[in-house]
Parts: structure tokens; C-alpha cells; sequence
């Protein structure tokens, strides 16, 4: 890992959680912007990226930290190491254990209420009540992210609304939504 790809790989992602229009996946991180913002960074700023791209081997790796810092807020070029390295952990171990977190979730959700439709779940999850990918999954099935994303009511939170939005770019619904389809057979 170069940190010149560190800073790709930051950028990018940044660019695609926080932009509507912005998709890294049709874009890559390959692109001019990318490397012209590189070249224009101080030595003072460049050092973050030198630490970054000693700290994680691999892209995989760069991606899930810079996704991890999206949702907790960390900015990678101004956050401390420390919280951008707890963003990562945290991220990483939640992905590596997705299967048990999403059924965690589904345990929680089934315990609260019955009736609790996937638009107070999503407030529950602002909170941080649930995983990003439980409420993906459930999505899947309603559609209303998109609808709460327009929402002027809203307004408030369209930022969190945007990240799941975006998220659902690097996350296979299809690949965990037996999970789901188990539970409601089994009710």
C-alpha cells in the first residue's frame, strides 16, 4: 500500500458517502481530482497517509477503514490516529461477524415490538440502536430510505440517510437476506 493509494482510497470513498451524484464505483479511484488533491497536500498532511499505508496491507482493508470513519463521523485527513484506527476495528470485526450481528439485531428488533415498522427502525438506528447492514436488509424489502431521504421533515438527518444509502454499494443484501427470510418462517 503506497500512500498515494491510502489517499485514493479516502478520497473516494469520502466523495461517495457524502455527494448524491458521487458513485466510486463508476468513477474508481483512479482519477484526476484524486491525484491533483495528492500533489497539493503539504509534507504536514502527506504524513497521515505515510501512517495510514504503513498501519493497513492491504486495499480491502483501506476500504473498510475509510468506510468505518464515514460512520462514525472520523475525519480521516483531521482525526486523531486513534479514532481512525477504532473506526477501522470496529468496522472490520462487524463485517468479519456479520451473520452473528445481523441475527443479533434480528433477536433485538423481534424482543422491542412486533409492530415496529422499518421507518422507526431507522430512527432507532440514528441512534445507533442497529447495524447499518439489519437496516439494508430490511430495505430491501419496503424501500423507504429513499422516500425518508427526500423527506423535508427529515432534513435533519438526511446525511445518515445518504450514508445507507451509499452503503448499500458495498453490501450484499441478496448474499444475507435468508437471514431475515429464516426468522419470518420460523414466527
Amino acid at each position: 500500500m503506497t500512500p498515494l493509494t491510502a489517499f485514493k482510497i479516502t478520497y473516494a470513498v469520502n466523495l461517495h458517502f457524502t455527494s448524491a451524484d458521487y458513485s466510486m464505483l463508476k468513477y474508481g479511484i483512479n482519477t484526476k481530482s484524486a491525484v491533483t488533491k495528492y500533489d497539493r497536500l503539504t509534507q504536514g498532511q502527506r504524513y497521515k497517509y505515510d501512517w495510514l499505508a504503513s498501519k493497513v496491507s492491504d486495499q480491502q482493508d483501506m476500504m473498510y477503514l475509510a468506510i468505518g470513519c464515514q460512520f462514525d463521523s472520523v475525519s480521516v485527513p483531521y482525526g486523531s490516529k486513534d479514532e481512525i484506527l477504532e473506526s477501522y476495528r470496529v468496522f472490520k470485526a462487524r463485517r468479519e461477524g456479520l451473520s452473528y450481528a445481523i441475527k443479533h439485531d434480528i433477536e433485538k428488533h423481534k424482543t422491542t415490538s412486533e409492530s415496529v415498522g422499518l421507518e422507526k427502525l431507522i430512527f432507532s438506528y440514528l441512534i445507533g440502536s442497529y447495524s447499518p447492514e439489519y437496516i439494508l436488509l430490511l430495505d430491501e424489502q419496503q424501500h423507504l430510505l429513499d422516500k425518508m431521504y427526500n423527506a423535508p421533515n427529515l432534513s435533519w438527518a438526511k446525511d445518515k440517510i445518504l450514508k445507507l444509502i451509499k452503503y448499500k454499494h458495498f453490501f450484499n443484501t441478496q448474499r444475507y437476506l435468508p437471514l431475515l427470510n429464516h426468522e419470518a418462517t420460523t414466527n
